[in-house]
């Protein structure tokens, strides 16, 4: 019964080249883009992992929610830190302010 319950990640195969992951759950199958959120304060830090999001508007969401985990982490002095999400392709998709930055 659980290993009904769990989704199967198998790799799914993009017709522009480059692999997603699948996820099958009770029959729907469904592939889910990867993002990358790099900080920008200047310099770039690249995030070499990203995550699965279902959409531009989920990546922005959970941009949101790391934004406000960098801003409590440190506040920078002198500039501004903002998140830059990536689509797969490395298309910028959005750019999200860090709170803590300031001019």
């Amino acid at each position: 019964m659980l290993e009904n319950a769990l989704a199967e990640n198998v790799a799914c195969e993009r017709p522009a080249g480059g692999y997603q992951h699948r996820y099958e759950f009770h029959g729907v199958v469904s592939c889910m883009p990867r993002y990358y959120f790099d900080v920008k304060d200047g310099t770039r830090l690249a995030d070499p992992s990203g995550l699965e999001c279902r959409d531009d508007e989920d990546a922005r969401a959970k941009a949101k929610v790391i934004a406000e985990a960098i801003g409590l982490d440190a506040l920078v002095q002198g500039g501004t830190r903002e998140l830059v999400i990536l689509n797969e392709d490395g298309d910028e998709v959005a750019h999200v302010p860090i709170p803590g930055s300031s001019e």
